[in-house]
């Protein structure tokens, strides 16, 4: 159970992380390109 549930708390971190960088990560992105 531990195991599934650190599973699904990196995913949500994941998952928010990405939220949060979202449109300043993708205009990161394209000025580095």
């Amino acid at each position: 159970m531990s195991i599934t549930r650190r599973k699904f708390i990196q995913t949500n971190a994941a998952a928010a992380i990405g939220i949060a960088a979202g449109s300043s990560g993708i205009n990161l992105f394209k000025n580095r390109d």
